[in-house]
């Protein structure tokens, strides 16, 4: 018989763990509340991006841990220098200003990335974030899961192509109903 005062007695027990993993997709993606396909080329913010707008980023409850860190690697189609021929480069505006947030369960969250090498989403890279609570499970479009989100604070990638009537007397009227084009 072993006494008892030569057996392990535990006062304490935590668990500690790490989740590497890479190459998972995102559960979802929406510009603003319109579902976007994962793996295909997407404008993440619509096609006529203006403040307000956001690619919300669904992620599964797994990887939304307090003191998790995610990174979201992004792939551009259009960055600039790597640009097939007849595709215009991704510009961003010199004041654009993107927000990152995550759900909390009451509010958008913001969140500041720890590095962003994507510059706007002009160029592909990486976003890393620590998230400093558990976001928590919301549904939007009829998908519930944890939400990232990224969102036009200021700023834009072009504006809408505006129109004028230049008259014989030098003045300048707008011309309404035509079809807008990206300048």
């Amino acid at each position: 018989m072993v006494r008892a005062s030569r057996l392990p007695a535990i006062a304490s027990f935590a668990l500690q763990g790490r989740i590497d993993r890479r190459g998972v997709d995102p559960l979802a993606l929406l510009a603003n509340t319109r579902p976007l396909e994962v793996d295909e080329p997407m404008l993440p913010f619509g096609e006529q991006p203006s403040f307000g707008d956001a690619l919300h980023v669904g992620i599964d409850q797994a990887f939304a841990l307090q003191g998790a860190q995610l990174t979201l690697h992004i792939g551009l189609a259009n960055a600039p220098g790597a640009t097939p021929a007849g595709v215009t480069a991704a510009l961003a505006s010199g004041d654009l200003a993107l927000v990152w947030e995550f759900w909390d369960g009451r509010t958008w969250t913001a969140i500041k990335p720890s590095t962003d090498t994507c510059d706007r989403l002009t160029k592909s890279g990486g976003i890393a974030f620590t998230l400093p609570v558990a976001p928590a499970t919301r549904a939007l479009a009829g998908v519930t899961a944890c939400w990232l989100r990224v969102r036009i604070a200021a700023g834009d990638y072009g504006k809408t192509g505006r129109f004028t009537l230049v008259t014989k007397d030098g003045n300048h009227k707008p011309i309404c109903g035509n079809r807008y084009s990206r300048t």
